[in-house]
C-alpha cells in the first residue's frame, strides 16, 4: 500500500547498497522522498579519532582486519547475491527519487537541503556522528536504522559482536531517535533474529536488512502519526568498533564465529 508523505520525509545517507535497500522498501511503501548522500568520511578523519579514543594497538589491529576484510568480501560474494536474490532486495537508488549530494551531513549544504525540504522526518542510514548544528537545523526529528540491538550493540558491527560475545538471543536490528550520542537516543522499534549458518561479518547486514524493511516502516509510521513511546531494552550499554584482527582470527577459529 503506498503512502502519501510527500515533503514529509527525507533520507539521509552514505550511500551504498544497504541503505539503497531500506531506501526501496520506503519508496515501495511511501512513494518517491529527497535522498540526501554524503561523501564516504576521509580515512585520515576516522583514523585520528580511533587513535584518541583506542589508541595505537587497538587500532593498528582494527586497520588490519580493514584489509582482511576486504578479502571476505571478495569470497562472500555468492552468499550476498543469495541473499539478495532470495529477499528480492534492490541495492540502487529508487528510479523516482531525487538525489542530491551534500558532502557531509554536517555541511552547510546538507543543512541548506534540510531547510529548504523542510521534512517532518529525517531518516538516517549509515552516515557519520551527526553534529548538533545539524541535528538542530530544522524542527524534524531524525531517526537512525542501526544493525544490532541497543544499548548491548552500540557502534559498529552490532549482529557480528552479538554472536562473537555468546550473545545470539541479541543478534537483531534498532530504530531509534538521533541524539548527540553514538546510537544513545530513545528505541523506536526492535527487532531479534536468527542467524542463518554459513555468514559472516561480511553478510550478517545483509540478513539484518532483508528483515529492517517492515521494521523501519513501522518507525517511520510511528513517528509521523505522532504515537511514539520509547521502548526501554535491557542491557549493559557498549559501543563496539571493528574487531582487531587477532581477536577477529581468534574467536573465527576457536568459536566458528567469522
Amino acid at each position: 500500500m503506498n503512502k502519501t508523505v510527500k515533503n514529509k520525509m527525507v533520507l539521509l545517507t552514505g550511500g551504498g547498497p544497504l541503505p539503497m535497500i531500506l531506501a526501496h522498501g520506503l519508496y515501495e511503501c511511501y512513494g518517491s522522498f529527497p535522498i540526501l548522500i554524503e561523501d564516504k568520511e576521509p580515512a585520515k578523519t576516522m583514523i585520528k579519532r580511533r587513535l584518541k579514543m583506542l589508541g595505537y594497538v587497538e587500532t593498528f589491529g582494527q586497520l588490519a582486519f580493514g584489509i582482511l576484510q576486504k578479502f571476505i568480501h571478495k569470497f562472500s560474494q555468492s552468499r550476498k547475491q543469495e541473499l539478495i536474490s532470495t529477499n528480492n532486495l534492490k541495492t540502487e537508488p529508487p528510479n523516482n527519487c531525487e538525489i542530491i549530494p551534500v558532502g557531509s551531513v554536517n555541511s552547510d549544504t546538507c543543512r541548506s537541503a534540510l531547510q529548504q525540504l523542510d521534512p517532518q522526518l529525517v531518516v538516517v542510514i549509515g552516515t557519520r556522528m551527526i553534529g548538533e548544528e545539524t541535528l538542530d537545523c530544522v524542527e524534524a526529528k531524525f531517526i537512525n536504522y542501526h544493525a544490532g540491538i541497543n544499548p548491548s550493540y552500540r557502534g559498529m558491527n552490532g549482529g557480528y559482536w552479538a554472536l562473537a560475545n555468546n550473545d545470539a538471543e541479541n543478534f537483531g536490528i534498532t530504530v531509534h531517535l538521533v541524539d548527540k550520542g553514538v546510537d544513545t537516543g530513545s528505541i523506536i522499534a526492535v527487532s531479534q533474529l536468527s542467524v542463518p549458518e554459513g555468514h559472516n561479518i561480511t553478510t550478517y547486514p545483509y540478513i539484518q536488512v532483508a528483515a529492517a524493511r517492515d521494521v523501519l516502516i513501522q518507525a517511520v509510521d510511528i513517528m509521523l502519526s505522532g504515537s511514539f513511546v520509547s521502548k526501554k531494552m535491557d542491557g549493559r550499554s557498549q559501543q563496539w568498533f571493528h574487531p582487531t584482527i587477532w581477536r577477529y582470527l581468534w574467536t573465527g577459529v576457536r568459536r566458528q564465529i567469522w
